[in-house]
């Protein structure tokens, strides 16, 4: 029985892991895109301010 609940355990914890590097990856992407969002629009104001 005990060895039955132990792989649960290990089971749910493997899972939790899994999501949060999931996360963590899905984190990263937006903040690069949304940094280079922010980069590509600083670039076409600094254009436009020099017209």
């Amino acid at each position: 029985m005990t060895n039955w609940f132990y792989f649960l355990a290990v089971g749910i914890t493997l899972i939790f892991i899994i999501c949060f590097f999931i996360i963590f990856f899905c984190t990263l992407k937006i903040l690069s895109n949304v940094e280079q969002t922010l980069i590509k629009s600083k670039m076409k104001d600094d254009i436009e301010e020099e017209e």
